[in-house]
């Protein structure tokens, strides 16, 4: 009679979790002993630190269409420089016009319509939920809502997933103060945080924040503007130095370092300092890293993981700078040219509490095995 090797659990886990996010969901059906060991959060979790650690992260882009200039996500391979798959939104029929995306974080990529509409998605396992309505704000006559800025992130000590939203309140057309509310996954529920405003708050460029350890950096004038997704508190960062007139800066992330890219705005062949943030709070740490350029770029995106640098041209191509060959090369044409906005994407089996039984639907075709 035959005898069977026995795989021991830890080695099978560890083979499991090397496999990609789209296999794990076909070997659930295997047996019961697999099914529970990859839905199990344990397993989710160590999937999750084995994917962030590889070299071939994907990128989110959020693009207009060059003919219906409607807006898309698109996955790219960070390693093959290719197109994976285009996102559609299901929940945003009425409004694709307006379409951002707040931020990516552990394979879960939060979306919303102007501050009004929310929802969460997981690309890979297609799982999706829209978020609650905004409760009403309580507003006096005079007073007029406007949507400022929103931000997603992981609170790594209550293990819970946030939405952060922060709202303009206009008295007879002038701005009087701000509304700060934040979303918790776990309990499905908005409200209202009493939070003090920083300096330099009305100069925040809110499009884009940049995600570190559970703290978003958002642009400003004169200074970094933070927000600690755990205390949910507000903060400031100095800038290395003042950033002179017509000139603009580029929040990123180099290595895991939060670096600043400083340039002018209206030069057609731009240079850039880079500068970086070696001890993060140590505003004495800043350092010139970095000096690169002339290029004819309209304006830098931020870093790849391989310390790459991401920019746009001005007819919308997106071009790929070594910063430490000094060369160049291009990717694909998003489409329009500006808005762009582009995130960090890792693929995971991270479950959405409560997720709705619509899902986002893929469009075209994909190029990997990843994606679903």
């Amino acid at each position: 009679m035959e005898s069977f090797y026995v795989v021991p659990e830890d080695v099978e886990k560890e083979i499991l979790s090397r496999l990609t996010v789209k296999s794990l969901l076909r070997f659930k059906c295997v047996c019961k002993s697999w099914h529970v060991l990859i839905e199990s959060q344990t397993f989710i979790d160590f999937h999750l630190s084995k994917a962030a650690t590889e070299e071939d992260n994907c990128l989110v882009l959020h693009r207009r269409r060059d003919f219906t200039k409607e807006y898309v996500a698109s996955v790219l391979c960070t390693q093959t420089l290719s197109l994976l798959v285009d996102l559609e939104f299901p929940y945003f029929e009425d409004n694709k016009m307006g379409i951002s995306i707040v931020g990516s974080c552990n394979g879960l990529v939060c979306l919303c319509d102007n501050g009004h509409l929310f929802a969460v998605f997981n690309p890979a396992t297609r799982e999706f939920k829209a978020l609650p309505i905004l409760p009403s704000a309580s507003l006096l006559p005079n007073e007029e809502f406007d949507f400022k800025a929103a931000a997603f992130g992981y609170d790594p000590i209550t293990k819970d997933y946030k939405v952060l939203q922060i709202s303009s309140i206009f008295n007879r057309h002038r701005l009087d103060h701000y509304l700060f509310q934040i979303y918790t996954l776990s309990t499905n529920t908005w409200r209202e945080i009493d939070a003090a405003m920083p300096a330099y708050f009305d100069e925040m460029y809110p499009l884009i924040n940049t995600y570190r350890k559970g703290v978003h950096h958002w642009s400003a004038y004169e200074a970094i503007l933070s927000f600690d997704i755990n205390r949910e508190v507000f903060g400031t960062i100095k800038l290395p130095t003042p950033t002179p007139p017509w000139h603009n800066q580029t929040l990123s992330l180099l290595n895991g370092s939060l670096a600043t890219i400083i340039y002018h705005l209206e030069a057609r062949c731009k240079s850039f300092d880079i500068w970086v943030m070696k001890e993060y709070g140590v505003e004495s740490s800043w350092t010139k890293q970095y000096t690169i350029g002339p290029l004819a770029i309209e304006m830098p995106l931020g870093f790849w993981k391989g310390g790459e640098l991401l920019m746009e041209t001005r007819k919308g191509k997106l071009i790929l700078y070594d910063l430490h060959t000094r060369k160049t090369k291009r990717l694909l044409g998003h489409g329009h040219p500006r808005p762009l906005q582009f995130y960090t994407y890792v693929e995971s089996l991270v479950l959405i509490k409560n997720k709705n039984q619509d899902v986002p639907r893929l469009l075209g075709h994909q190029n990997s095995a990843h994606l679903m």
